[in-house]
């Protein structure tokens, strides 16, 4: 307490100089932002208030253009958390004003649950105009796309966003696949690419730089490829990175090999094929997914999706929350399912077994929601009483609409990739139109 007393008194000595010295802006941000910070972690009702004051001040002295965003950010996760209305007028109104707007990418994507969420379509209008006004060229899909299926809209105007969600340049290859069925267009699969522009080691010539990676490929030194491509050869051609991703897929090395050719086709201007598609993504252990895929009544493409998404294919990966293996397994979780399997022991390290597990919990998952796969995906990733909970308050919306109000952003995200993920899978290997993957996943959907 004292200290933020300090801190709120220099300001006010600051405050009382001339309002034209901009030598003393450093000085007033710096003592209203972090007594703001202060107040914030004291807590309290008085506190809160006490902070939001002190934010906007410092909002009004920023040194930089970033420091006017992080103290705009504080101001609009407190009054996010206090009242939604007021959030939701000053993220819009104060967008034009944004100057990273990658700060306000998570904010931006709250509202937008949220208001599915309420079914607030109007609000939702509101916030897509606003972010037309910014460069979140994501949010920007995601909001043309959500409002669109609203139905709230005359048909040519929601038509209108679909195709801005279709052909306009962003990096959701999920929006941009939801919007093309929605078109009844065709979608190309090299339209999940991104593009980064990367510049060539200075150090050495790009022939010296692939002699280079040839001698780790020479001397089995796989893991250490990857990181030498971004330093050494950052702009890696598609095909000059195929023998390297080749290589190491061969010898194990899935996630280093899927990180190569990806790194290598989001480079601008690269060009790539359907071979370089398969590289990111692979189906190792084949025999074990087609086996317990075949098993546990599931679709090859969905289980692969899964297992890339939970784990890249690191069978040894151990998450922070302490899930295990490919199908990132808790181990709570593998010890009933191994009891409802009568097994009496077992090694989630080894991928036959993980696969099994994962394959037979995701079944489970999809028995226990009536057969609705997102509904069991969703449920694989935060738990079955989290979906019950969302079910209950949002459960009414088609199933692409309901992802969208999920509370969890990281559930959202996952909902998101697995479409994605068993898209591609399913066409890359199985024969399959986008549409067939879109309508068993989202069956609801028109």
């Amino acid at each position: 307490a004292s200290d933020v007393l300090l801190f709120e008194n220099r300001l006010e000595f600051y405050e009382k100089k001339s309002a034209k010295h901009s030598d003393y802006a450093v000085q007033k941000y710096m003592y209203s932002f972090y007594a703001a910070r202060m107040r914030l972690k004291m807590g309290g009702k008085d506190n809160v208030e006490k902070a939001l004051l002190l934010f906007k001040k410092a909002k009004s002295y920023p040194p930089q253009p970033y420091d006017y965003d992080i103290a705009l950010w504080y101001i609009l996760d407190i009054e996010k958390n206090r009242s939604f209305n007021v959030f939701l007028e000053e993220l819009c109104s104060s967008a034009p004003s944004w100057k990273n707007t990658s700060v306000y990418e998570e904010l931006a994507a709250h509202a937008c649950m949220k208001l599915v969420l309420l079914q607030d379509w109007k609000g939702l209008e509101k916030l897509q105009k606003a972010v037309q006004k910014t460069n979140l060229f994501t949010a920007q899909a995601r909001l043309a796309y959500v409002l669109a299926r609203s139905n709230s809209l005359p048909e040519e105007r929601s038509k209108k966003l679909y195709i801005e969600a279709y052909e306009k340049d962003h990096n959701s290859f999920y929006y941009r696949t939801m919007a093309a069925y929605q078109l009844g267009v065709p979608i190309a699969l090299s339209a999940c690419k991104q593009n980064y522009k990367r510049k060539s080691s200075a150090e050495f010539s790009d022939e010296d730089s692939i002699k280079i990676l040839e001698g780790f490929v020479k001397y089995k030194l796989y893991s250490h490829l990857y990181q030498k491509i971004t330093v050494l050869y950052p702009q890696i051609s598609a095909k000059e990175a195929a023998f390297f991703s080749q290589v190491l897929s061969e010898n194990g090395y899935y996630a280093d090999s899927m990180k190569i050719i990806s790194f290598a086709v989001n480079s601008a201007g690269s060009q790539f094929n359907e071979d370089h598609l398969k590289l990111m993504y692979p189906r190792p252990w084949p025999e074990s997914v087609k086996r317990y895929a075949a098993e546990y009544n599931l679709p090859e493409y969905l289980l692969y999706a899964l297992l890339r998404s939970e784990s890249y294919f690191k069978p040894e990966v151990v998450s922070h929350a302490g899930a295990i293996g490919l199908a990132q397994l808790m181990k709570p979780t593998a010890a009933d399912i191994a009891r409802r399997l009568k097994l009496e022991s077992y090694d989630l390290n080894n991928p036959d077994t993980n696969i099994r597990f994962g394959a037979f919990y995701l079944s489970d998952m999809i028995r226990r929601n009536s057969g609705k796969i997102m509904h069991a995906v969703f449920s694989y990733n935060a738990g079955p009483n989290a979906v019950k909970r969302w079910v209950r308050q949002g459960g009414g919306l088609p199933m692409d609409l309901f992802l969208e109000s999920l509370a969890y952003a990281e559930t959202r995200g996952y909902g998101r990739n697995i479409l994605t993920s068993a898209l591609i899978y399913g066409c890359l290997y199985y024969g399959k139109d986008y549409s067939e993957i879109i309508k068993e996943l989202f069956p609801d959907i028109k």
